[in-house]
């Protein structure tokens, strides 16, 4: 009866320890596991921030492309706007002097026009003196 009382206790013992050993063996399983599942954690947020901070990079590069491309429109619209001015300029400039010229021109016709009138005025002036002389 002793021996099996001790067997039984023995058997009891061995159980609890096995039962003991399995409770501590999934106590640091999980611990192991929500270990990894926290690192996993940080890691995936890690590679969230960095995707972050590389889609803001992207996003600064963009404007600025489109800022520059802005930037060289304008520029070349004032570079057009500056060539029509001064072709308009020229344009203006002959016009001007053009003007000057058919000016010049009519002053000189009518100048000559004048001498003219006056040479027959002077003609017949000497005429009209040789004849009541």
């Amino acid at each position: 009866e002793e021996k099996r009382k001790q067997d039984l206790q023995s058997k009891r013992i061995h159980e609890e320890n096995e039962l003991r050993r399995a409770a501590e063996h999934a106590q640091k399983q999980a611990r192991q596991n929500a270990a990894r599942a926290q690192k996993e954690k940080m890691l995936a947020e890690e590679r969230a921030r960095k995707m972050k901070e590389y889609e803001d990079l992207l996003e600064i590069e963009e404007r600025e492309r489109a800022r520059k491309i802005k930037d060289m429109e304008e520029a070349k619209a004032e570079i057009k706007r500056k060539e029509e001015e001064r072709i308009a300029a020229e344009r203006a400039q002959k016009l001007a002097e053009k003007e000057k010229l058919e000016r010049d021109r009519q002053l000189k016709l009518e100048a000559e026009k004048i001498q003219r009138d006056q040479r027959i005025q002077e003609a017949a002036e000497r005429r009209r003196k040789q004849i009541e002389e």
